[in-house]
Protein backbone atom coordinates (compact mmCIF):
# COMPACT_ATOMS: atom_id res chain seq x y z
CA UNK A 1 0.00 0.00 0.00
CA UNK A 2 2.90 2.35 0.78
CA UNK A 3 4.44 1.69 -2.65
CA UNK A 4 1.04 2.31 -4.16
CA UNK A 5 0.88 5.66 -2.37
CA UNK A 6 4.30 6.65 -3.71
CA UNK A 7 3.39 5.34 -7.15
CA UNK A 8 0.18 7.32 -7.32
CA UNK A 9 2.04 10.51 -6.45
CA UNK A 10 4.53 9.95 -9.26
CA UNK A 11 2.14 8.61 -11.91
CA UNK A 12 -0.17 11.60 -11.46
CA UNK A 13 2.59 13.86 -12.80
CA UNK A 14 2.69 15.63 -9.45
CA UNK A 15 6.14 16.10 -7.94
CA UNK A 16 5.73 15.45 -4.22
CA UNK A 17 7.06 17.92 -1.71
CA UNK A 18 9.13 16.74 1.24
CA UNK A 19 6.12 16.28 3.51
CA UNK A 20 4.30 14.11 0.98
CA UNK A 21 7.43 12.06 0.29
CA UNK A 22 8.04 11.41 4.00
CA UNK A 23 4.37 10.48 4.52
CA UNK A 24 4.47 8.02 1.63
CA UNK A 25 7.66 6.40 2.88
CA UNK A 26 6.27 6.16 6.40
CA UNK A 27 3.14 4.52 5.03
CA UNK A 28 5.27 2.01 3.10
CA UNK A 29 7.32 1.20 6.22
CA UNK A 30 4.21 0.75 8.35
CA UNK A 31 2.66 -1.56 5.77
CA UNK A 32 5.79 -3.69 5.67
CA UNK A 33 5.45 -4.09 9.45
CA UNK A 34 1.87 -5.22 8.89
CA UNK A 35 0.27 -2.20 10.61
CA UNK A 36 -2.51 -1.58 8.09
CA UNK A 37 -4.69 0.27 10.62
CA UNK A 38 -1.92 2.78 11.23
CA UNK A 39 -1.45 3.20 7.49
CA UNK A 40 -5.15 3.95 7.00
CA UNK A 41 -5.14 6.36 9.92
CA UNK A 42 -2.15 8.16 8.46
CA UNK A 43 -3.74 8.41 5.02
CA UNK A 44 -6.94 9.85 6.54
CA UNK A 45 -4.84 12.25 8.58
CA UNK A 46 -3.02 13.37 5.45
CA UNK A 47 -6.32 13.92 3.66
CA UNK A 48 -7.67 15.99 6.55
CA UNK A 49 -4.43 17.95 6.67
CA UNK A 50 -4.77 18.64 2.96
CA UNK A 51 -8.32 19.92 3.42
CA UNK A 52 -7.20 22.18 6.26
CA UNK A 53 -4.34 23.56 4.20
CA UNK A 54 -6.75 24.15 1.32
CA UNK A 55 -9.14 25.99 3.65
CA UNK A 56 -6.38 28.22 4.96
CA UNK A 57 -5.19 28.95 1.44
CA UNK A 58 -8.76 29.84 0.39
CA UNK A 59 -9.09 32.16 3.37
CA UNK A 60 -5.78 33.82 2.45
CA UNK A 61 -6.91 34.33 -1.13
CA UNK A 62 -10.23 35.79 -0.02
CA UNK A 63 -8.43 38.24 2.25
CA UNK A 64 -6.17 39.22 -0.65
CA UNK A 65 -9.19 39.76 -2.90
CA UNK A 66 -10.92 41.89 -0.28
CA UNK A 67 -7.86 44.07 0.22
CA UNK A 68 -7.28 44.46 -3.51
CA UNK A 69 -10.86 45.30 -4.41
CA UNK A 70 -11.33 47.53 -1.38
CA UNK A 71 -8.24 49.54 -2.21
CA UNK A 72 -9.46 49.97 -5.77
CA UNK A 73 -12.88 51.38 -4.92
CA UNK A 74 -14.26 50.55 -1.48
CA UNK A 75 -17.32 48.41 -0.63
CA UNK A 76 -19.32 49.37 -3.70
CA UNK A 77 -16.49 48.18 -5.93
CA UNK A 78 -16.29 44.87 -4.02
CA UNK A 79 -20.01 44.29 -4.47
CA UNK A 80 -20.00 45.26 -8.15
CA UNK A 81 -17.14 42.87 -8.91
CA UNK A 82 -18.75 39.99 -7.06
CA UNK A 83 -22.05 40.75 -8.78
CA UNK A 84 -20.40 40.56 -12.18
CA UNK A 85 -18.70 37.25 -11.34
CA UNK A 86 -21.89 35.62 -10.07
CA UNK A 87 -23.96 36.87 -13.00
CA UNK A 88 -21.35 35.56 -15.40
CA UNK A 89 -21.33 32.17 -13.72
CA UNK A 90 -25.11 31.98 -13.96
CA UNK A 91 -25.05 32.97 -17.62
CA UNK A 92 -22.86 29.99 -18.56
CA UNK A 93 -24.55 27.71 -16.00
CA UNK A 94 -21.43 27.18 -13.94
CA UNK A 95 -21.59 25.94 -10.38
CA UNK A 96 -21.19 29.36 -8.85
CA UNK A 97 -19.78 30.25 -5.44
CA UNK A 98 -21.86 29.56 -2.39
CA UNK A 99 -24.54 32.08 -1.42
CA UNK A 100 -22.46 32.88 1.66
CA UNK A 101 -19.50 34.33 -0.25
CA UNK A 102 -20.19 37.93 0.71
CA UNK A 103 -20.83 36.79 4.30
CA UNK A 104 -17.45 35.03 4.20
CA UNK A 105 -15.86 38.34 3.34
CA UNK A 106 -17.65 39.92 6.30
CA UNK A 107 -16.40 37.15 8.58
CA UNK A 108 -12.83 37.87 7.51
CA UNK A 109 -13.37 41.62 7.85
CA UNK A 110 -16.13 42.07 10.47
CA UNK A 111 -15.43 45.79 10.69
CA UNK A 112 -16.49 46.11 7.02
CA UNK A 113 -19.80 44.26 7.37
CA UNK A 114 -22.03 47.34 7.51
CA UNK A 115 -20.30 48.77 4.44
CA UNK A 116 -20.88 45.50 2.55
CA UNK A 117 -24.58 45.54 3.50
CA UNK A 118 -25.11 49.13 2.36
CA UNK A 119 -23.30 48.49 -0.91
CA UNK A 120 -25.25 45.26 -1.60
CA UNK A 121 -28.57 46.98 -0.86
CA UNK A 122 -27.73 49.85 -3.21
CA UNK A 123 -26.60 47.43 -5.93
CA UNK A 124 -29.01 46.55 -8.72
CA UNK A 125 -31.28 43.51 -8.11
CA UNK A 126 -29.57 40.26 -9.02
CA UNK A 127 -28.06 37.00 -7.79
CA UNK A 128 -25.99 38.74 -5.13
CA UNK A 129 -29.21 39.42 -3.23
CA UNK A 130 -29.10 35.76 -2.28
CA UNK A 131 -25.96 36.46 -0.26
CA UNK A 132 -27.55 39.27 1.71
CA UNK A 133 -29.44 37.01 4.12
CA UNK A 134 -26.22 35.53 5.46
CA UNK A 135 -24.48 38.88 5.43
CA UNK A 136 -27.17 40.28 7.72
CA UNK A 137 -26.57 37.47 10.18
CA UNK A 138 -22.86 38.29 10.18
CA UNK A 139 -23.73 41.88 10.89
CA UNK A 140 -25.88 40.83 13.84
CA UNK A 141 -22.93 38.85 15.20
CA UNK A 142 -20.54 41.79 14.95
CA UNK A 143 -22.80 44.80 15.70
CA UNK A 144 -26.43 43.99 16.53
CA UNK A 145 -27.20 47.56 17.58
CA UNK A 146 -26.20 48.91 14.16
CA UNK A 147 -28.20 46.18 12.41
CA UNK A 148 -31.33 47.03 14.42
CA UNK A 149 -30.96 50.70 13.58
CA UNK A 150 -30.70 49.82 9.87
CA UNK A 151 -33.73 47.51 10.08
CA UNK A 152 -35.80 50.51 11.17
CA UNK A 153 -36.21 51.32 7.48
CA UNK A 154 -37.51 47.85 6.54
CA UNK A 155 -40.59 48.98 4.60
CA UNK A 156 -38.53 51.34 2.40
CA UNK A 157 -36.23 48.66 0.99
CA UNK A 158 -36.72 47.08 -2.40
CA UNK A 159 -38.47 43.70 -2.56
CA UNK A 160 -35.29 41.61 -2.85
CA UNK A 161 -33.82 43.19 0.26
CA UNK A 162 -37.01 42.69 2.26
CA UNK A 163 -37.01 39.05 1.18
CA UNK A 164 -33.39 38.68 2.35
CA UNK A 165 -34.35 40.18 5.72
CA UNK A 166 -37.18 37.65 5.95
CA UNK A 167 -34.70 34.87 5.18
CA UNK A 168 -32.43 36.08 7.96
CA UNK A 169 -35.36 36.00 10.37
CA UNK A 170 -36.00 32.37 9.35
CA UNK A 171 -32.44 31.13 9.64
CA UNK A 172 -31.39 33.18 12.69
CA UNK A 173 -34.55 32.72 14.74
CA UNK A 174 -35.11 36.45 15.19
CA UNK A 175 -38.91 36.04 15.28
CA UNK A 176 -38.52 34.88 18.88
CA UNK A 177 -36.62 38.03 19.88
CA UNK A 178 -38.25 40.98 21.62
CA UNK A 179 -37.79 44.71 21.06
CA UNK A 180 -36.90 45.98 17.62
CA UNK A 181 -36.73 42.45 16.20
CA UNK A 182 -40.37 41.96 17.18
CA UNK A 183 -41.34 45.26 15.54
CA UNK A 184 -39.61 44.31 12.28
CA UNK A 185 -41.27 40.90 12.36
CA UNK A 186 -44.65 42.61 12.67
CA UNK A 187 -43.84 44.85 9.69
CA UNK A 188 -42.68 41.87 7.69
CA UNK A 189 -45.74 39.76 8.49
CA UNK A 190 -47.86 42.72 7.29
CA UNK A 191 -45.85 43.14 4.06
CA UNK A 192 -48.12 43.64 1.03
CA UNK A 193 -46.02 41.06 -0.83
CA UNK A 194 -47.65 37.78 0.17
CA UNK A 195 -44.50 35.76 -0.43
CA UNK A 196 -42.45 37.95 1.90
CA UNK A 197 -45.16 37.98 4.56
CA UNK A 198 -45.28 34.20 4.36
CA UNK A 199 -41.53 33.98 4.97
CA UNK A 200 -41.93 36.01 8.14
CA UNK A 201 -44.61 33.56 9.25
CA UNK A 202 -42.16 30.74 8.52
CA UNK A 203 -39.73 32.47 10.87
CA UNK A 204 -41.99 31.58 13.82
CA UNK A 205 -40.70 27.98 13.87
CA UNK A 206 -39.02 28.43 17.26
CA UNK A 207 -42.20 29.98 18.65
CA UNK A 208 -44.17 27.03 17.32
CA UNK A 209 -41.87 24.72 19.26
CA UNK A 210 -42.19 26.75 22.47
CA UNK A 211 -45.87 27.70 22.31
CA UNK A 212 -47.73 25.70 19.65
CA UNK A 213 -51.27 26.80 20.54
CA UNK A 214 -50.66 30.56 20.40
CA UNK A 215 -48.41 30.31 17.34
CA UNK A 216 -50.87 28.21 15.34
CA UNK A 217 -53.66 30.68 16.12
CA UNK A 218 -51.42 33.52 14.95
CA UNK A 219 -50.21 32.05 11.67
CA UNK A 220 -53.57 30.58 10.65
CA UNK A 221 -55.27 33.90 11.34
CA UNK A 222 -52.68 35.59 9.15
CA UNK A 223 -53.29 33.06 6.36
CA UNK A 224 -50.02 31.15 6.12
CA UNK A 225 -49.77 29.21 2.86
CA UNK A 226 -50.15 25.41 3.19
CA UNK A 227 -46.71 24.73 1.71
CA UNK A 228 -45.12 27.22 4.11
CA UNK A 229 -46.98 25.64 7.02
CA UNK A 230 -45.55 22.24 6.05
CA UNK A 231 -42.02 23.68 6.03
CA UNK A 232 -42.69 25.38 9.35
CA UNK A 233 -43.65 22.02 10.88
CA UNK A 234 -40.45 20.55 9.45
CA UNK A 235 -38.36 23.18 11.21
CA UNK A 236 -40.27 23.08 14.50
CA UNK A 237 -40.20 19.29 14.76
CA UNK A 238 -36.58 18.84 13.78
CA UNK A 239 -37.53 17.64 10.30
CA UNK A 240 -40.29 15.24 11.18
CA UNK A 241 -39.24 13.85 14.54
CA UNK A 242 -42.03 11.79 16.07
CA UNK A 243 -40.45 12.61 19.45
CA UNK A 244 -41.66 16.20 19.14
CA UNK A 245 -45.19 14.99 18.51
CA UNK A 246 -45.03 12.72 21.54
CA UNK A 247 -43.92 15.61 23.74
CA UNK A 248 -46.98 17.79 23.06
CA UNK A 249 -49.65 18.20 25.71
CA UNK A 250 -53.35 18.04 24.83
CA UNK A 251 -53.72 21.72 23.94
CA UNK A 252 -50.53 21.81 21.87
CA UNK A 253 -51.41 18.56 20.09
CA UNK A 254 -54.83 19.92 19.10
CA UNK A 255 -53.18 23.05 17.71
CA UNK A 256 -50.56 21.14 15.71
CA UNK A 257 -53.23 18.84 14.26
CA UNK A 258 -55.14 21.95 13.15
CA UNK A 259 -52.02 23.13 11.36
CA UNK A 260 -51.51 19.71 9.78
CA UNK A 261 -55.08 19.74 8.48
CA UNK A 262 -54.27 23.13 6.93
CA UNK A 263 -51.12 21.98 5.13
CA UNK A 264 -52.00 18.35 4.37
CA UNK A 265 -50.99 14.97 5.76
CA UNK A 266 -48.94 13.28 3.08
CA UNK A 267 -45.38 14.57 3.59
CA UNK A 268 -43.29 11.95 5.40
CA UNK A 269 -42.18 14.38 8.09
CA UNK A 270 -45.78 15.36 8.83
CA UNK A 271 -46.78 11.71 8.99
CA UNK A 272 -44.08 11.19 11.62
CA UNK A 273 -45.27 14.16 13.67
CA UNK A 274 -48.81 12.78 13.45
CA UNK A 275 -47.56 9.38 14.59
CA UNK A 276 -45.79 10.98 17.52
CA UNK A 277 -49.00 12.69 18.60
CA UNK A 278 -50.84 9.37 18.22
CA UNK A 279 -48.53 7.74 20.77
CA UNK A 280 -49.64 10.29 23.38
CA UNK A 281 -53.08 11.40 22.17
CA UNK A 282 -54.44 8.63 19.93
CA UNK A 283 -58.07 9.74 20.08
CA UNK A 284 -57.16 13.26 18.96
CA UNK A 285 -55.48 11.82 15.87
CA UNK A 286 -58.47 9.59 15.05
CA UNK A 287 -60.81 12.57 15.34
CA UNK A 288 -58.54 14.76 13.22
CA UNK A 289 -58.25 12.09 10.51
CA UNK A 290 -62.04 11.68 10.52
CA UNK A 291 -62.47 15.43 10.03
CA UNK A 292 -59.92 15.31 7.21
CA UNK A 293 -61.99 12.65 5.43
CA UNK A 294 -65.04 14.90 5.69
CA UNK A 295 -62.98 17.63 4.01
CA UNK A 296 -61.87 15.20 1.26
CA UNK A 297 -58.22 15.50 2.23
CA UNK A 298 -55.66 12.88 1.27
CA UNK A 299 -54.75 10.90 4.39
CA UNK A 300 -51.28 9.65 5.36
CA UNK A 301 -50.17 6.41 3.75
CA UNK A 302 -49.77 4.72 7.12
CA UNK A 303 -46.14 4.89 8.22
CA UNK A 304 -44.72 2.15 10.41
CA UNK A 305 -44.58 4.63 13.29
CA UNK A 306 -48.26 5.51 12.97
CA UNK A 307 -49.22 1.82 12.72
CA UNK A 308 -47.13 1.08 15.81
CA UNK A 309 -48.87 3.87 17.73
CA UNK A 310 -52.29 2.31 17.13
CA UNK A 311 -51.03 -1.13 17.99
CA UNK A 312 -49.92 0.27 21.34
CA UNK A 313 -53.31 2.01 21.71
CA UNK A 314 -55.41 -0.82 20.31
CA UNK A 315 -57.92 -0.23 23.10
CA UNK A 316 -58.54 3.35 21.92
CA UNK A 317 -58.90 2.18 18.31
CA UNK A 318 -61.40 -0.51 19.32
CA UNK A 319 -63.40 1.96 21.43
CA UNK A 320 -63.51 4.41 18.54
CA UNK A 321 -64.84 1.75 16.16
CA UNK A 322 -67.36 0.34 18.62
CA UNK A 323 -68.61 3.51 20.29
CA UNK A 324 -68.84 6.10 17.53
CA UNK A 325 -71.82 4.55 15.79
CA UNK A 326 -72.80 7.90 14.31
CA UNK A 327 -69.67 8.08 12.12
CA UNK A 328 -70.31 7.24 8.49
CA UNK A 329 -68.81 4.01 7.16
CA UNK A 330 -66.68 5.77 4.56
CA UNK A 331 -64.89 7.84 7.19
CA UNK A 332 -64.33 4.89 9.50
CA UNK A 333 -62.98 2.68 6.74
CA UNK A 334 -60.58 5.28 5.36
CA UNK A 335 -59.23 6.16 8.79
CA UNK A 336 -58.93 2.48 9.70
CA UNK A 337 -56.90 1.80 6.55
CA UNK A 338 -54.57 4.65 7.46
CA UNK A 339 -53.83 3.58 11.03
CA UNK A 340 -53.81 -0.20 10.51
CA UNK A 341 -52.61 -0.43 6.90
CA UNK A 342 -52.55 -4.10 5.85
CA UNK A 343 -53.58 -6.28 8.80
CA UNK A 344 -54.73 -6.08 12.39
CA UNK A 345 -52.12 -6.98 14.98
CA UNK A 346 -52.93 -9.70 17.55
CA UNK A 347 -53.28 -6.97 20.17
CA UNK A 348 -55.79 -5.09 18.03
CA UNK A 349 -57.75 -8.27 17.29
CA UNK A 350 -58.02 -9.03 21.01
CA UNK A 351 -59.34 -5.56 21.80
CA UNK A 352 -61.80 -5.67 18.91
CA UNK A 353 -63.14 -9.01 20.18
CA UNK A 354 -63.52 -7.57 23.67
CA UNK A 355 -65.88 -4.86 22.35
CA UNK A 356 -68.33 -7.26 20.65
CA UNK A 357 -70.41 -7.86 23.77
CA UNK A 358 -71.36 -4.17 23.97
CA UNK A 359 -72.85 -4.06 20.44
CA UNK A 360 -76.46 -4.59 19.48
CA UNK A 361 -77.37 -6.47 16.29
CA UNK A 362 -77.42 -3.37 14.06
CA UNK A 363 -74.11 -2.01 15.28
CA UNK A 364 -72.52 -5.45 15.08
CA UNK A 365 -73.25 -5.50 11.35
CA UNK A 366 -71.87 -1.99 11.01
CA UNK A 367 -68.77 -3.07 12.96
CA UNK A 368 -68.15 -5.94 10.53
CA UNK A 369 -68.65 -3.65 7.52
CA UNK A 370 -65.90 -1.38 8.87
CA UNK A 371 -63.55 -4.32 9.49
CA UNK A 372 -64.07 -5.34 5.86
CA UNK A 373 -61.62 -2.57 4.90
CA UNK A 374 -58.76 -4.71 6.27
CA UNK A 375 -59.20 -7.84 4.16
CA UNK A 376 -58.73 -10.74 4.70
CA UNK A 377 -59.04 -10.14 8.46
CA UNK A 378 -61.13 -13.32 9.18
CA UNK A 379 -58.26 -15.47 7.88
CA UNK A 380 -55.55 -13.60 9.77
CA UNK A 381 -57.61 -13.66 12.97
CA UNK A 382 -60.02 -16.62 12.85
CA UNK A 383 -60.72 -16.35 16.58
CA UNK A 384 -62.06 -12.82 16.04
CA UNK A 385 -64.21 -14.07 13.15
CA UNK A 386 -65.55 -16.84 15.36
CA UNK A 387 -66.33 -14.34 18.14
CA UNK A 388 -68.21 -12.15 15.64
CA UNK A 389 -70.36 -15.08 14.46
CA UNK A 390 -71.07 -16.20 18.02
CA UNK A 391 -72.01 -12.65 19.03
CA UNK A 392 -74.42 -12.56 16.08
CA UNK A 393 -75.99 -15.87 17.08
CA UNK A 394 -76.62 -14.53 20.58
CA UNK A 395 -78.30 -11.37 19.28
CA UNK A 396 -80.06 -12.12 16.02
CA UNK A 397 -82.52 -14.29 14.24
CA UNK A 398 -81.30 -17.05 11.95
CA UNK A 399 -81.58 -14.98 8.75
CA UNK A 400 -79.61 -12.12 10.32
CA UNK A 401 -76.91 -14.55 11.41
CA UNK A 402 -76.72 -15.87 7.85
CA UNK A 403 -76.29 -12.30 6.57
CA UNK A 404 -73.54 -11.65 9.12
CA UNK A 405 -71.79 -14.87 8.17
CA UNK A 406 -71.90 -13.88 4.49
CA UNK A 407 -70.27 -10.56 5.36
CA UNK A 408 -67.50 -12.32 7.26
CA UNK A 409 -67.01 -14.80 4.41
CA UNK A 410 -66.78 -11.98 1.86
CA UNK A 411 -64.00 -10.39 3.94
CA UNK A 412 -61.93 -13.58 3.56
CA UNK A 413 -61.11 -12.72 -0.06
CA UNK A 414 -59.30 -9.73 -1.51
CA UNK A 415 -60.78 -6.82 -3.43
CA UNK A 416 -57.47 -5.96 -5.14
CA UNK A 417 -54.11 -7.60 -5.78
CA UNK A 418 -51.16 -7.43 -8.12
CA UNK A 419 -49.00 -9.92 -9.98
CA UNK A 420 -45.51 -10.17 -11.42
CA UNK A 421 -44.33 -12.88 -13.80
CA UNK A 422 -47.30 -15.12 -13.08
CA UNK A 423 -47.15 -14.76 -9.30
CA UNK A 424 -49.10 -12.70 -6.79
CA UNK A 425 -47.63 -12.11 -3.34
CA UNK A 426 -50.97 -10.89 -1.99
CA UNK A 427 -52.86 -13.95 -3.20
CA UNK A 428 -50.14 -16.28 -1.94
CA UNK A 429 -50.36 -14.71 1.52
CA UNK A 430 -54.13 -15.06 1.46
CA UNK A 431 -53.88 -18.72 0.46
CA UNK A 432 -51.42 -19.38 3.25
CA UNK A 433 -53.68 -17.65 5.80
CA UNK A 434 -56.70 -19.67 4.63
CA UNK A 435 -54.79 -22.94 4.90
CA UNK A 436 -53.63 -22.08 8.40
CA UNK A 437 -57.13 -21.04 9.52
CA UNK A 438 -58.69 -24.28 8.23
CA UNK A 439 -56.18 -26.37 10.16
CA UNK A 440 -57.27 -24.92 13.51
CA UNK A 441 -60.93 -23.98 13.01
CA UNK A 442 -63.49 -25.51 15.41
CA UNK A 443 -66.66 -23.89 14.02
CA UNK A 444 -67.99 -26.07 11.20
CA UNK A 445 -69.76 -23.28 9.30
CA UNK A 446 -66.79 -20.96 9.54
CA UNK A 447 -64.49 -23.75 8.39
CA UNK A 448 -66.69 -24.25 5.32
CA UNK A 449 -66.34 -20.57 4.48
CA UNK A 450 -62.56 -20.80 4.93
CA UNK A 451 -62.44 -23.75 2.53
CA UNK A 452 -64.38 -21.74 -0.05
CA UNK A 453 -61.92 -18.88 0.44
CA UNK A 454 -59.00 -21.25 -0.13
CA UNK A 455 -60.57 -22.41 -3.39
CA UNK A 456 -61.03 -18.77 -4.41
CA UNK A 457 -57.32 -18.04 -3.87
CA UNK A 458 -56.22 -21.16 -5.72
CA UNK A 459 -58.42 -20.28 -8.69
CA UNK A 460 -57.10 -16.71 -8.90
CA UNK A 461 -53.52 -17.91 -8.65
CA UNK A 462 -54.09 -20.43 -11.39
CA UNK A 463 -55.70 -17.81 -13.62
CA UNK A 464 -52.67 -15.54 -13.20
CA UNK A 465 -50.24 -18.37 -13.95
CA UNK A 466 -52.23 -19.43 -17.04
CA UNK A 467 -52.39 -15.86 -18.33
CA UNK A 468 -48.65 -15.42 -17.91
CA UNK A 469 -47.89 -18.72 -19.67
CA UNK A 470 -50.19 -17.75 -22.51
CA UNK A 471 -48.26 -14.49 -22.93
CA UNK A 472 -44.98 -16.40 -23.07
CA UNK A 473 -46.25 -18.77 -25.72
CA UNK A 474 -47.39 -16.01 -28.07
Amino acid sequence: MGKAVSGRLLRSGHVPDLREFVAAELARANLERGDEQQVNAQIIGDINLGFEQKRKETERLKSTVIDHLWNEGGPAHVVRCLDAVVRGAEAVELDRSRDTLLADFARLRPELTADFVHAAVENRPGPLDGHLQWLLQRWADSDETALLHWLHGFANHRREVRRAIAGAFVSAGWASRAGRFASVWQEGADDPDVEIADQFLLATHARLTDDPAATVDLILTRGIAPTTAATLLDYASGYGSSDWGRSLDDTAARAVLRLIRHCGWTAHSIEEVTAGIAFTHPRLVLDALTAAVAEDQTLPTGTSTLVAAFDRHADVLADWLADDVDLDLRSCRRVLRTVVESAFTPNQADHLAARLGALDAENLERFVLVLDEIRPWPLHHPALARDVIEAGRALSKAEQVDSLREMVAASMTLSAWGSISGHSAELERGKKAATSAIDTETDAELRTDQCHALEWYEQRLQQIANHFNDMLSQ
